[in-house]
């Protein structure tokens, strides 16, 4: 995948001393092994100031951290701290629903058998096409939620599912807009997904198209930072 561009982030929040940690796992950075990915510290403590984890550790060692002393006082009650999941290739943002095809999918149909007879990505494209970006940002936002009360706090999500130019900006847009609202980090990428049925007659005409009003779009506007092709 291809970076087009970074988007700034600024986080502000009071320095607080998280305290009644049962089990602290990080993962080490280990060069040449794998036989312990993970550190896991008993009776633990994080140190956060201005959104930026500064000191980890047993409680005793981050406690006496020279910022500290200032720090409000959080205690989990024995909870065990992880790092958050990192969610790559979602769509978090579509239209209408393909709840069936999952069934169908448990029956043995590959998705190029379910696509054939009109389910798959064709399925999602009128619905979408029909949402304002405001209808998608309301419809995405509980999904968004849940995913972070499940631990998960970065996400890649992926247009693909407009094909029209307009559409794909659309839900690029409709991305950019969930991501100055949630805490979860969001990896905005453009995808190409399937050619239109009324485009198959020119492909390759239509991933220069694509290319020219979809992905330079998208990064003129910074709307994307990797592109994508299925």
């Amino acid at each position: 995948m291809n970076a087009l561009r970074e988007r700034p982030r600024t986080v502000t929040s009071p320095t607080q001393l998280l305290v009644g940690i049962s089990e602290l796992v990080q993962p080490l950075a280990q060069e040449g092994t794998t036989r312990n990915p993970l550190q896991i510290t008993s009776d633990a403590a994080l140190l956060v100031a201005n959104g930026v984890i500064v000191a980890a550790g047993s409680r005793t060692e981050v406690s006496e951290h020279p910022q500290a002393g200032n720090a409000t006082t959080l205690d989990l009650g024995g909870r065990a701290v992880i790092p958050g999941f990192v969610d790559a290739h979602t769509h978090l943002v579509f239209a209408g629903d393909r709840i069936d095809e999952f069934s169908r999918r448990a029956r043995g149909e590959s998705y190029e058998e379910i696509a054939q007879a009109g389910g798959g990505i064709a399925r999602s494209v009128e619905p979408l096409r029909q949402r304002t970006v405001a209808q998608l940002v309301h419809d995405a936002t509980p999904r968004l939620d849940a995913m972070l009360r499940r631990g998960t706090t970065t996400i890649e999500a992926k247009s693909g599912y407009g094909l029209s130019p307009e559409a794909e900006l659309k839900q690029l847009c409709a991305i950019a807009a969930l991501a100055k609202s949630t805490p979860v980090d969001i990896v905005p990428t453009v995808l190409a997904h399937v050619i239109p049925k009324d485009e198959r007659h020119d492909r390759m005409g239509y991933v220069e198209r694509f290319c020219t009003d979809v992905i330079a779009k998208a990064a003129a506007q910074a709307l994307a930072r990797f592109c994508d092709i299925f």
